[in-house]
Protein backbone atom coordinates (compact mmCIF):
# COMPACT_ATOMS: atom_id res chain seq x y z
CA UNK A 1 0.00 0.00 0.00
CA UNK A 2 0.96 3.44 -0.53
CA UNK A 3 1.46 5.15 2.26
CA UNK A 4 0.35 9.35 2.63
CA UNK A 5 3.56 11.22 1.92
CA UNK A 6 4.41 13.69 4.54
CA UNK A 7 3.59 17.34 4.19
CA UNK A 8 6.22 18.97 3.09
CA UNK A 9 7.91 21.47 5.82
CA UNK A 10 9.90 23.97 2.85
CA UNK A 11 5.88 25.93 2.69
CA UNK A 12 6.90 27.43 6.76
CA UNK A 13 11.01 27.97 5.58
CA UNK A 14 10.80 31.17 5.96
CA UNK A 15 8.95 32.12 9.03
CA UNK A 16 11.24 29.16 10.29
CA UNK A 17 14.72 30.74 8.78
CA UNK A 18 13.83 33.89 10.42
CA UNK A 19 13.08 32.28 14.06
CA UNK A 20 16.55 30.21 13.59
CA UNK A 21 18.16 33.85 12.49
CA UNK A 22 17.28 34.95 15.57
CA UNK A 23 18.31 32.01 17.41
CA UNK A 24 21.96 32.84 16.53
CA UNK A 25 21.62 36.71 16.84
CA UNK A 26 21.01 35.91 20.39
CA UNK A 27 24.13 33.51 20.58
CA UNK A 28 26.27 35.50 18.98
CA UNK A 29 24.76 39.32 21.44
CA UNK A 30 25.45 36.54 24.19
CA UNK A 31 29.21 35.69 23.46
CA UNK A 32 30.03 39.07 22.40
CA UNK A 33 28.58 40.55 26.27
CA UNK A 34 30.02 37.95 28.29
CA UNK A 35 33.26 38.10 26.45
CA UNK A 36 33.11 42.04 27.40
CA UNK A 37 32.63 41.63 30.72
CA UNK A 38 35.77 40.88 33.40
CA UNK A 39 36.12 37.49 34.11
CA UNK A 40 35.01 36.03 37.56
CA UNK A 41 36.39 33.27 39.78
CA UNK A 42 33.68 30.59 40.33
CA UNK A 43 30.27 31.51 38.79
CA UNK A 44 28.15 29.45 37.80
CA UNK A 45 26.19 31.29 35.49
CA UNK A 46 27.81 34.32 33.67
CA UNK A 47 26.14 37.51 33.01
CA UNK A 48 24.30 37.69 29.69
CA UNK A 49 24.34 33.44 29.50
CA UNK A 50 20.43 33.59 29.02
CA UNK A 51 20.90 35.15 25.96
CA UNK A 52 22.47 32.07 24.60
CA UNK A 53 20.03 29.98 26.91
CA UNK A 54 17.23 31.96 24.96
CA UNK A 55 18.80 31.73 21.08
CA UNK A 56 19.47 27.72 21.48
CA UNK A 57 15.42 27.57 22.50
CA UNK A 58 14.60 29.41 19.22
CA UNK A 59 17.11 27.62 17.12
CA UNK A 60 14.89 24.41 18.54
CA UNK A 61 11.70 26.55 18.38
CA UNK A 62 12.39 26.83 14.55
CA UNK A 63 12.42 22.87 13.79
CA UNK A 64 9.13 22.75 15.62
CA UNK A 65 6.70 25.21 13.75
CA UNK A 66 4.26 22.68 12.02
CA UNK A 67 3.67 23.69 8.24
CA UNK A 68 0.07 23.83 9.63
CA UNK A 69 -2.31 26.12 6.69
CA UNK A 70 -2.33 28.70 9.58
CA UNK A 71 1.93 28.86 9.50
CA UNK A 72 2.08 28.42 6.41
CA UNK A 73 -0.11 31.55 5.12
CA UNK A 74 2.43 33.74 7.72
CA UNK A 75 5.22 32.30 6.31
CA UNK A 76 4.28 33.44 3.00
CA UNK A 77 3.94 37.32 3.71
CA UNK A 78 5.77 39.70 2.58
CA UNK A 79 7.98 40.46 5.53
CA UNK A 80 8.90 36.90 5.19
CA UNK A 81 10.23 36.69 2.11
CA UNK A 82 13.47 36.18 1.36
CA UNK A 83 15.31 39.40 0.03
CA UNK A 84 13.67 41.03 3.25
CA UNK A 85 15.04 38.56 5.93
CA UNK A 86 18.41 39.17 3.99
CA UNK A 87 18.48 43.06 4.59
CA UNK A 88 17.01 42.76 8.04
CA UNK A 89 20.17 39.68 9.04
CA UNK A 90 22.10 42.63 7.35
CA UNK A 91 20.92 45.20 9.40
CA UNK A 92 20.97 43.12 12.66
CA UNK A 93 24.73 41.96 12.27
CA UNK A 94 26.40 45.62 11.26
CA UNK A 95 24.32 47.29 14.43
CA UNK A 96 25.69 43.94 16.39
CA UNK A 97 29.38 44.35 15.13
CA UNK A 98 29.08 48.82 16.09
CA UNK A 99 27.36 47.68 19.32
CA UNK A 100 30.51 45.77 19.79
CA UNK A 101 32.76 47.89 18.92
CA UNK A 102 31.61 50.18 21.29
CA UNK A 103 31.54 47.42 24.36
CA UNK A 104 35.20 46.39 22.89
CA UNK A 105 36.36 50.38 23.41
CA UNK A 106 35.33 50.37 26.78
CA UNK A 107 37.12 47.61 27.95
CA UNK A 108 39.71 47.65 26.26
CA UNK A 109 39.77 44.55 24.50
CA UNK A 110 42.46 44.06 21.44
CA UNK A 111 40.79 40.79 19.54
CA UNK A 112 38.42 42.49 16.97
CA UNK A 113 38.15 39.65 14.58
CA UNK A 114 34.95 38.17 15.90
CA UNK A 115 33.54 41.99 15.52
CA UNK A 116 35.20 42.43 11.74
CA UNK A 117 33.52 38.90 10.93
CA UNK A 118 30.14 39.75 11.85
CA UNK A 119 30.43 43.36 10.17
CA UNK A 120 31.62 41.16 7.07
CA UNK A 121 28.95 38.81 7.36
CA UNK A 122 26.40 41.51 7.65
CA UNK A 123 27.60 42.65 4.44
CA UNK A 124 27.37 39.57 2.31
CA UNK A 125 23.78 39.08 3.55
CA UNK A 126 23.08 42.69 1.95
CA UNK A 127 24.58 41.51 -1.36
CA UNK A 128 22.51 38.15 -1.13
CA UNK A 129 19.36 40.04 -0.89
CA UNK A 130 20.08 41.26 -3.86
CA UNK A 131 22.35 39.19 -5.89
CA UNK A 132 20.93 35.55 -5.12
CA UNK A 133 18.58 34.57 -7.79
CA UNK A 134 20.75 36.92 -10.46
CA UNK A 135 24.31 36.10 -10.61
CA UNK A 136 25.05 32.62 -12.21
CA UNK A 137 27.98 31.16 -10.46
CA UNK A 138 27.42 27.60 -11.96
CA UNK A 139 30.43 26.21 -13.66
CA UNK A 140 29.28 26.00 -17.15
CA UNK A 141 28.21 29.52 -17.04
CA UNK A 142 31.43 30.41 -15.42
CA UNK A 143 33.01 29.15 -18.66
CA UNK A 144 30.89 30.65 -21.22
CA UNK A 145 31.73 33.83 -19.34
CA UNK A 146 34.97 33.72 -19.79
CA UNK A 147 35.23 32.30 -23.22
CA UNK A 148 33.04 35.34 -23.89
CA UNK A 149 35.83 38.10 -22.52
CA UNK A 150 38.82 35.90 -22.49
CA UNK A 151 40.71 38.20 -24.96
CA UNK A 152 40.09 40.99 -22.87
CA UNK A 153 40.23 39.04 -19.60
CA UNK A 154 44.14 37.74 -20.51
CA UNK A 155 45.27 41.15 -21.88
CA UNK A 156 44.23 42.76 -17.96
CA UNK A 157 46.05 40.13 -16.39
CA UNK A 158 49.09 40.43 -18.74
CA UNK A 159 49.32 43.86 -18.09
CA UNK A 160 48.46 43.53 -14.15
CA UNK A 161 52.11 41.23 -14.33
CA UNK A 162 53.96 43.84 -16.27
CA UNK A 163 52.15 46.29 -13.61
CA UNK A 164 53.23 44.43 -10.48
CA UNK A 165 57.11 44.14 -11.98
CA UNK A 166 57.63 48.10 -12.18
CA UNK A 167 55.89 48.31 -8.54
CA UNK A 168 57.54 45.60 -6.72
CA UNK A 169 60.94 45.19 -8.43
CA UNK A 170 63.42 46.03 -5.42
CA UNK A 171 60.16 47.87 -3.14
CA UNK A 172 62.47 47.84 -0.23
CA UNK A 173 65.38 49.25 -1.95
CA UNK A 174 63.73 52.39 -4.13
CA UNK A 175 62.78 54.85 -3.06
CA UNK A 176 66.42 54.18 -1.14
CA UNK A 177 65.22 56.54 1.59
CA UNK A 178 62.26 56.16 4.22
CA UNK A 179 60.41 59.80 4.80
CA UNK A 180 59.30 60.70 7.79
CA UNK A 181 55.52 60.11 7.10
CA UNK A 182 56.29 56.39 6.16
CA UNK A 183 58.10 55.99 9.36
CA UNK A 184 55.19 57.15 11.94
CA UNK A 185 52.89 55.32 9.15
CA UNK A 186 54.72 52.05 9.66
CA UNK A 187 54.81 52.94 13.72
CA UNK A 188 51.05 53.40 13.86
CA UNK A 189 50.81 50.49 12.25
CA UNK A 190 52.73 48.50 14.50
CA UNK A 191 50.76 50.14 17.12
CA UNK A 192 47.76 48.01 16.14
CA UNK A 193 49.01 45.20 18.28
CA UNK A 194 47.65 46.91 21.17
CA UNK A 195 45.73 50.26 22.17
CA UNK A 196 43.33 52.19 20.32
CA UNK A 197 43.90 51.04 17.01
CA UNK A 198 43.02 47.23 17.36
CA UNK A 199 39.70 48.55 16.59
CA UNK A 200 39.54 48.09 12.90
CA UNK A 201 37.16 51.04 12.75
CA UNK A 202 39.49 53.59 14.25
CA UNK A 203 41.39 56.15 12.56
CA UNK A 204 45.04 57.76 12.63
CA UNK A 205 45.41 61.54 10.79
CA UNK A 206 42.03 59.94 8.78
CA UNK A 207 44.26 56.48 8.01
CA UNK A 208 41.94 53.70 8.54
CA UNK A 209 41.93 51.04 10.87
CA UNK A 210 41.49 48.22 8.37
CA UNK A 211 44.21 49.75 6.29
CA UNK A 212 47.18 50.16 9.05
CA UNK A 213 46.26 46.40 9.85
CA UNK A 214 46.85 45.37 6.64
CA UNK A 215 50.31 47.12 6.61
CA UNK A 216 51.26 45.74 9.89
CA UNK A 217 50.30 42.23 8.82
CA UNK A 218 52.31 42.35 5.83
CA UNK A 219 54.95 43.37 7.82
CA UNK A 220 54.72 40.91 10.07
CA UNK A 221 55.10 38.05 7.23
CA UNK A 222 57.65 39.80 5.89
CA UNK A 223 59.54 41.28 8.64
CA UNK A 224 59.53 45.21 9.56
CA UNK A 225 61.17 45.74 6.76
CA UNK A 226 60.39 48.81 3.74
CA UNK A 227 59.32 45.57 1.28
CA UNK A 228 56.60 44.81 4.38
CA UNK A 229 56.21 48.70 5.05
CA UNK A 230 55.29 49.27 1.25
CA UNK A 231 53.52 45.99 0.24
CA UNK A 232 49.88 47.52 0.62
CA UNK A 233 50.50 50.80 -1.64
CA UNK A 234 51.89 48.31 -4.07
CA UNK A 235 49.43 45.65 -4.24
CA UNK A 236 46.75 49.05 -4.29
CA UNK A 237 48.67 49.86 -7.72
CA UNK A 238 48.45 46.93 -9.59
CA UNK A 239 44.54 46.36 -8.36
CA UNK A 240 44.19 50.07 -9.75
CA UNK A 241 44.59 48.06 -13.96
CA UNK A 242 41.62 46.32 -13.74
CA UNK A 243 39.69 48.45 -12.06
CA UNK A 244 40.12 51.30 -13.91
CA UNK A 245 39.93 49.15 -16.97
CA UNK A 246 36.13 48.14 -15.90
CA UNK A 247 35.29 51.91 -15.48
CA UNK A 248 36.41 52.98 -18.45
CA UNK A 249 35.41 50.33 -20.59
CA UNK A 250 31.71 51.41 -18.94
CA UNK A 251 32.37 54.98 -20.75
CA UNK A 252 33.95 54.51 -23.83
CA UNK A 253 34.18 50.57 -24.63
CA UNK A 254 37.14 48.12 -24.53
CA UNK A 255 39.26 50.03 -26.67
CA UNK A 256 39.50 53.01 -24.50
CA UNK A 257 39.75 50.66 -21.32
CA UNK A 258 42.51 48.88 -22.62
CA UNK A 259 44.08 52.30 -23.32
CA UNK A 260 43.33 53.64 -20.40
CA UNK A 261 44.48 50.35 -18.07
CA UNK A 262 48.22 50.87 -20.19
CA UNK A 263 49.03 54.36 -19.64
CA UNK A 264 47.67 54.09 -15.76
CA UNK A 265 50.18 50.89 -15.41
CA UNK A 266 53.42 52.96 -16.63
CA UNK A 267 52.39 56.17 -15.52
CA UNK A 268 55.18 57.48 -13.66
CA UNK A 269 53.32 59.25 -11.11
CA UNK A 270 51.90 56.29 -10.02
CA UNK A 271 54.27 53.47 -10.10
CA UNK A 272 56.06 56.03 -7.93
CA UNK A 273 53.39 56.28 -5.05
CA UNK A 274 52.37 52.68 -5.53
CA UNK A 275 56.14 52.71 -4.01
CA UNK A 276 55.96 54.55 -0.70
CA UNK A 277 53.57 53.89 2.03
CA UNK A 278 52.89 57.73 3.24
CA UNK A 279 50.31 58.64 0.36
CA UNK A 280 47.31 56.53 0.82
CA UNK A 281 45.44 57.87 -2.16
CA UNK A 282 47.01 55.33 -3.87
CA UNK A 283 43.76 52.95 -2.83
CA UNK A 284 41.82 55.43 -4.29
CA UNK A 285 43.03 54.55 -8.08
CA UNK A 286 41.34 51.20 -7.44
CA UNK A 287 38.41 51.65 -4.91
CA UNK A 288 36.88 55.14 -6.51
CA UNK A 289 36.90 53.20 -10.01
CA UNK A 290 35.34 50.42 -8.77
CA UNK A 291 32.60 52.15 -6.54
CA UNK A 292 31.44 54.36 -9.35
CA UNK A 293 31.91 51.37 -12.20
CA UNK A 294 29.32 49.09 -10.16
CA UNK A 295 27.01 51.88 -9.79
CA UNK A 296 27.31 53.64 -12.78
CA UNK A 297 26.76 49.89 -14.18
CA UNK A 298 23.78 49.19 -11.72
CA UNK A 299 21.90 52.28 -12.72
CA UNK A 300 21.93 51.60 -16.57
CA UNK A 301 21.37 48.11 -16.49
CA UNK A 302 19.42 48.40 -13.62
CA UNK A 303 20.75 45.50 -11.92
CA UNK A 304 20.08 46.32 -7.34
CA UNK A 305 23.21 43.92 -7.03
CA UNK A 306 25.57 46.23 -8.54
CA UNK A 307 24.78 49.60 -6.97
CA UNK A 308 24.43 47.43 -3.53
CA UNK A 309 27.93 46.04 -3.65
CA UNK A 310 28.87 50.24 -4.84
CA UNK A 311 27.50 50.98 -1.25
CA UNK A 312 29.37 47.92 0.64
CA UNK A 313 32.03 49.25 -0.96
CA UNK A 314 32.26 52.66 -0.37
CA UNK A 315 31.25 52.05 3.04
CA UNK A 316 34.65 49.91 3.39
CA UNK A 317 36.32 52.65 2.49
CA UNK A 318 36.03 54.77 5.37
CA UNK A 319 37.96 52.28 7.25
CA UNK A 320 40.76 53.21 4.45
CA UNK A 321 41.36 56.85 3.96
CA UNK A 322 39.08 60.04 3.98
CA UNK A 323 38.79 60.28 0.84
CA UNK A 324 35.51 58.05 1.08
CA UNK A 325 33.86 61.55 2.17
CA UNK A 326 34.51 63.01 -1.00
CA UNK A 327 33.07 60.47 -3.29
CA UNK A 328 29.89 60.18 -0.70
CA UNK A 329 29.50 63.65 -1.57
CA UNK A 330 30.08 63.12 -5.21
CA UNK A 331 28.03 60.53 -5.24
CA UNK A 332 24.93 62.54 -3.48
CA UNK A 333 25.40 65.71 -6.02
CA UNK A 334 25.31 63.31 -9.40
CA UNK A 335 21.84 61.55 -7.78
CA UNK A 336 20.44 64.91 -7.43
CA UNK A 337 21.97 66.63 -10.37
CA UNK A 338 20.45 63.21 -12.19
CA UNK A 339 17.15 63.81 -10.56
CA UNK A 340 16.36 67.06 -11.38
CA UNK A 341 18.11 67.36 -15.09
CA UNK A 342 17.73 63.64 -16.19
CA UNK A 343 14.48 62.84 -14.37
CA UNK A 344 13.23 60.72 -16.92
CA UNK A 345 16.52 58.61 -17.37
CA UNK A 346 16.94 58.28 -13.01
CA UNK A 347 13.69 58.21 -12.11
CA UNK A 348 13.42 54.27 -13.31
CA UNK A 349 16.23 53.81 -11.45
CA UNK A 350 15.23 55.11 -7.80
CA UNK A 351 15.09 51.61 -6.69
CA UNK A 352 18.75 50.96 -7.19
CA UNK A 353 20.02 54.48 -6.02
CA UNK A 354 18.16 53.52 -2.55
CA UNK A 355 19.65 49.80 -2.60
CA UNK A 356 22.88 51.63 -2.94
CA UNK A 357 21.94 53.87 0.04
CA UNK A 358 21.29 51.02 2.15
CA UNK A 359 23.63 48.94 1.47
CA UNK A 360 26.47 52.18 2.07
CA UNK A 361 24.63 52.90 5.42
CA UNK A 362 24.24 49.42 6.18
CA UNK A 363 28.03 48.86 6.15
CA UNK A 364 29.10 52.07 7.57
CA UNK A 365 27.78 51.89 11.10
CA UNK A 366 30.74 50.88 13.09
CA UNK A 367 32.75 53.54 11.25
CA UNK A 368 30.02 56.19 11.42
CA UNK A 369 29.88 55.71 15.28
CA UNK A 370 33.76 55.87 15.80
CA UNK A 371 33.45 58.98 14.30
CA UNK A 372 30.38 60.28 16.35
CA UNK A 373 32.49 59.39 19.51
CA UNK A 374 36.07 60.86 18.17
CA UNK A 375 35.24 63.66 15.67
CA UNK A 376 38.68 64.73 16.59
CA UNK A 377 39.99 61.71 14.51
CA UNK A 378 37.29 61.70 12.18
CA UNK A 379 37.77 65.15 11.16
CA UNK A 380 41.86 65.26 12.08
CA UNK A 381 43.08 66.37 8.70
CA UNK A 382 40.30 68.83 7.72
CA UNK A 383 41.36 70.51 11.19
CA UNK A 384 45.34 70.47 10.85
CA UNK A 385 44.89 70.96 6.91
CA UNK A 386 41.56 72.34 5.90
CA UNK A 387 41.38 75.81 3.69
CA UNK A 388 38.76 76.99 6.38
CA UNK A 389 39.40 75.13 10.01
CA UNK A 390 43.33 75.53 9.72
CA UNK A 391 43.10 79.61 9.44
CA UNK A 392 45.11 79.37 6.23
CA UNK A 393 41.86 81.44 4.50
CA UNK A 394 42.10 84.08 6.63
CA UNK A 395 45.84 84.66 6.55
CA UNK A 396 45.48 84.75 2.76
CA UNK A 397 42.57 86.98 2.97
CA UNK A 398 45.02 89.22 5.29
CA UNK A 399 48.26 88.78 3.22
CA UNK A 400 46.69 88.90 -0.16
CA UNK A 401 44.21 91.26 0.27
CA UNK A 402 41.62 89.19 -2.02
CA UNK A 403 38.33 88.26 -1.40
CA UNK A 404 37.86 85.25 -0.35
CA UNK A 405 36.25 83.91 -3.43
CA UNK A 406 39.01 84.78 -5.47
CA UNK A 407 40.91 82.66 -3.23
CA UNK A 408 39.02 80.06 -3.17
CA UNK A 409 39.04 80.18 -7.38
CA UNK A 410 42.91 80.08 -7.18
CA UNK A 411 42.82 77.04 -5.29
CA UNK A 412 40.66 75.33 -7.53
CA UNK A 413 42.58 76.07 -10.71
CA UNK A 414 45.43 75.19 -8.97
CA UNK A 415 44.26 72.15 -8.03
CA UNK A 416 43.53 71.17 -11.97
CA UNK A 417 46.77 72.51 -13.13
CA UNK A 418 48.19 70.31 -10.23
CA UNK A 419 47.61 67.18 -13.14
CA UNK A 420 49.87 68.88 -15.81
CA UNK A 421 51.15 72.19 -15.18
CA UNK A 422 53.08 72.03 -11.89
CA UNK A 423 55.64 70.05 -10.71
CA UNK A 424 54.94 67.02 -8.18
CA UNK A 425 57.64 68.11 -5.61
CA UNK A 426 55.50 66.83 -2.61
CA UNK A 427 56.51 63.37 -1.80
CA UNK A 428 58.13 62.70 -5.03
CA UNK A 429 60.76 65.70 -5.96
CA UNK A 430 59.69 65.41 -9.63
CA UNK A 431 60.09 68.58 -11.71
CA UNK A 432 58.26 67.24 -13.76
CA UNK A 433 54.07 67.28 -13.62
CA UNK A 434 51.99 64.34 -12.71
CA UNK A 435 51.27 63.75 -16.43
CA UNK A 436 53.43 63.76 -19.41
CA UNK A 437 53.53 65.88 -22.11
CA UNK A 438 51.73 63.02 -24.16
CA UNK A 439 49.43 62.07 -21.87
CA UNK A 440 47.99 65.76 -20.56
CA UNK A 441 47.56 66.95 -24.57
CA UNK A 442 45.23 63.66 -24.88
CA UNK A 443 43.50 64.07 -21.21
CA UNK A 444 42.76 67.65 -22.64
CA UNK A 445 41.35 66.57 -25.92
CA UNK A 446 39.10 63.75 -23.86
CA UNK A 447 38.18 66.46 -21.33
CA UNK A 448 36.99 68.32 -23.94
CA UNK A 449 34.86 65.23 -25.62
CA UNK A 450 33.63 64.04 -22.24
CA UNK A 451 31.88 67.68 -21.77
CA UNK A 452 30.35 67.37 -25.13
CA UNK A 453 29.44 64.31 -23.94
CA UNK A 454 27.70 65.65 -20.84
CA UNK A 455 24.08 64.55 -21.55
CA UNK A 456 24.51 61.16 -21.14
CA UNK A 457 24.20 60.30 -17.38
CA UNK A 458 27.89 57.88 -17.88
CA UNK A 459 29.72 61.25 -19.11
CA UNK A 460 27.97 63.05 -16.30
CA UNK A 461 29.88 60.98 -13.93
CA UNK A 462 32.73 60.77 -15.56
CA UNK A 463 33.04 64.79 -15.27
CA UNK A 464 32.28 64.91 -11.52
CA UNK A 465 34.76 62.58 -10.93
CA UNK A 466 37.21 64.37 -12.09
CA UNK A 467 35.65 67.96 -11.62
CA UNK A 468 34.18 66.65 -7.82
CA UNK A 469 37.83 65.70 -7.28
CA UNK A 470 39.53 69.28 -8.08
CA UNK A 471 36.64 70.75 -6.52
CA UNK A 472 37.08 69.37 -3.14
CA UNK A 473 40.82 69.48 -2.95
CA UNK A 474 40.94 72.64 -3.97
CA UNK A 475 38.29 74.39 -1.82
CA UNK A 476 38.93 72.06 1.11
CA UNK A 477 42.63 71.22 1.35
CA UNK A 478 45.65 72.97 1.90
CA UNK A 479 49.09 73.64 1.32
CA UNK A 480 48.69 74.29 -2.94
CA UNK A 481 52.25 71.85 -2.99
CA UNK A 482 49.83 68.81 -1.78
CA UNK A 483 47.65 69.39 -4.62
CA UNK A 484 49.93 67.05 -6.86
CA UNK A 485 49.82 63.57 -4.52
CA UNK A 486 46.20 64.64 -3.61
CA UNK A 487 45.13 64.73 -7.37
CA UNK A 488 46.43 60.95 -7.24
CA UNK A 489 42.76 60.07 -7.07
CA UNK A 490 41.30 61.83 -9.85
CA UNK A 491 44.01 59.94 -12.08
CA UNK A 492 41.81 57.34 -13.31
CA UNK A 493 39.33 59.62 -14.22
CA UNK A 494 42.26 61.55 -15.86
CA UNK A 495 43.75 58.75 -17.62
CA UNK A 496 40.29 57.50 -18.76
CA UNK A 497 39.76 61.32 -20.45
CA UNK A 498 43.10 60.62 -22.32
CA UNK A 499 42.06 57.53 -23.89
CA UNK A 500 38.62 58.85 -25.24
CA UNK A 501 41.27 61.58 -26.76
CA UNK A 502 43.74 59.23 -28.04
CA UNK A 503 40.94 57.22 -29.47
Amino acid sequence: MNEPKPRNSGSVKNIQRLVAFLGVFSLLLSQFLVFSQPITEGVIFPPFAWLGVLGVILIIVSQLIPPTPFWERISGGFVFGEKIFWVVAAVLLSGLATGATAVFMSYTRVNYIPVMTVWLLGAVCYLAAFAGRTINLQPEALKAWFVKYRTEIISVLVLMVFAAIVRIYRLGDIPRVLDGAEGLVGMSALNTKNGVLTNPFSLWENFGGVYLQLIYLSMRFFGTTSFGLRLMPALGGILAVPAVYLFARWVGGSRIALMAAIMLAFSHSHIHFSRIVSVAYIQDTWLIPLELYFLISGLVKRESWRTALSGVLLAMHYSIYLTSQIVTGLILIYMVITLVFYRSWFKPRIPQALVFWGGFLIVVMPALYYGYTHPQDFLNRIGTSGTFQSGWLANEIVITGQSAATILAKRVIHAFLSLFYYPAFDFYGAPVPMMSMISSVMFLAGLGISLWRIRNPVYLLLNGYLGGSVVAIGIFATPPSADSYRMLMAIPAAMTMASIGFD
